[in-house]
C-alpha cells in the first residue's frame, strides 16, 4: 500500500467505506456515532453506508472496508470488496449472498453467518428448508476470495424430523455449506482459509458445491476444522470439509485443488475430508487428519472421479480408504 496518500484519500480511507471510480476515491459522508453501529460501535465500518453502497456503486468498483461491518449483505453486479476487514453475520442469516457478477474479496474475515432459507439450494445440495451457506451464498457469478477467512459459520438447524418407510429420517432442517455454497458459478479460493463451520444435519461443513457450480483451491489454501454433522440414514453428514455434486443426477461438480491442503475435518457419515458427487482433482496437495463416521475418512471413492496427481498425499485419515 502506498504510504503517500494523498488529503482526500486518507480522508475517504477514514470514513471506513469508500468507492474507487474511475482511479477517484469518493468519500461516503462520514461515520455516524459510535452508539449508531450494530452491534458493537466500532469506528469504521456503517452497516447503512456498506448495504446502500454495495446497491449504489457502480459496477466495476472497488470498495474499501475497515473494522467490523455486522449485518446480511447482497452483491449482484462486479464489485471489489477491499480489507483488511470483517464481515459478520451477528448469528442471524448469510454474511455475504451474491447473485450475479464477478465478485473479488481481498483480505476479509467472514464470520458468525447462520444460513438463511434458499429457494436456490432446497433439493439441490440441502433438502427440506434449503439452509445453504452461513458465510457465503453463491447463487450466480463468481466470486473470487484473495487471502480471507470463513471461519465460525453454520447452515442447517436442528428440527423437525420425518419418518420415511424403513425407519429412516429426513430432516427438514438439514443444510449444506456452512461456511460456503456454490449453487451456480464459481469460487476461487486463494491463499484463503476455511475453518470452524458447520453443517448441521448436512453436507459440506466447509464448503458445498452444486452439480452445476465450479470450486477451485489454490496458493496454499486450507479447509480445517469443520463439521458435516449427523450420520446415515436420513441425517447426511457427508463431506467433513468439502461436499461436491450435490443430490440426484445430472451433471456432476468440479472441485479443483491447487497447492493446497484439506485436514482436520470430520463427517457423521462418509467423506471426512471430501464427499465427492462429480470430479475431485488435487495437484500438489494434501487431504490428512479427517475422520468419517462410516467409511472413506479422507475422499469417497464412489463411483465419480478423483485425480490425485503431481505430488498429492491423501493419508491419514480414519477410516480407511
Amino acid at each position: 500500500m502506498n504510504a503517500h496518500r494523498s488529503p482526500l484519500t486518507a480522508r475517504a480511507m477514514a470514513t471506513g467505506v469508500a468507492v474507487l471510480l474511475g482511479g477517484v476515491v469518493v468519500p461516503l459522508s462520514a461515520a455516524p456515532a459510535r452508539a449508531a453501529m450494530v452491534p458493537t460501535p466500532v469506528p469504521g465500518c456503517n452497516i447503512a453506508h456498506l448495504a446502500s453502497t454495495l446497491t449504489t456503486a457502480v459496477a466495476g468498483s472497488t470498495i474499501h472496508l475497515s473494522g467490523i461491518c455486522t449485518g446480511n449483505f447482497t452483491i449482484a453486479k462486479n464489485l471489489t470488496l477491499d480489507g483488511p476487514a470483517i464481515l459478520d453475520g451477528g448469528g442471524a442469516g448469510t454474511v455475504l449472498t451474491v447473485t450475479a457478477g464477478n465478485v473479488v474479496l481481498n483480505q476479509l474475515t467472514i464470520r458468525h453467518g447462520v444460513a438463511s432459507p434458499s429457494a436456490a439450494c432446497s433439493g439441490k445440495i440441502s433438502r427440506g428448508a434449503g439452509l445453504c451457506g452461513g458465510g457465503v451464498l453463491i447463487e450466480g457469478g463468481s466470486v473470487t476470495l484473495n487471502g480471507c477467512t470463513v471461519s465460525n459459520n453454520s447452515a442447517g438447524a436442528y428440527g423437525p424430523r420425518f419418518s420415511l418407510m424403513g425407519g429412516a429420517y429426513i430432516d427438514y432442517g438439514s443444510g449444506a455449506g456452512g461456511g460456503i455454497a456454490v449453487m451456480s458459478g464459481t469460487a476461487v479460493l486463494n491463499h484463503t482459509t476455511v475453518s470452524g463451520n458447520i453443517a448441521k444435519y448436512g453436507d459440506g461443513g466447509g464448503i458445498a458445491n452444486s452439480p452445476i457450480g465450479r470450486v477451485t483451491l489454490e496458493n496454499g489454501s486450507t479447509v480445517s476444522g469443520n463439521t458435516a454433522e449427523g450420520s446415515y440414514p436420513g441425517d447426511n453428514g457427508a463431506g467433513g470439509g468439502i461436499s461436491n455434486g450435490g443430490i440426484g443426477a445430472g451433471i456432476n461438480g468440479i472441485v479443483t485443488i491447487l497447492h493446497s491442503t484439506v485436514s482436520g475435518n470430520s463427517a457423521g457419515w462418509i467423506g471426512g475430508g471430501i464427499y465427492n458427487g462429480g470430479t475431485v482433482a488435487l495437484t500438489d496437495s494434501t487431504v490428512t487428519g479427517n475422520h468419517a463416521g462410516l467409511m472413506w475418512g479422507g475422499i469417497t471413492a464412489m463411483p465419480y472421479t478423483v485425480l490425485v496427481q503431481q505430488g498429492s498425499t491423501v493419508s491419514g485419515n480414519i477410516p480407511l480408504p
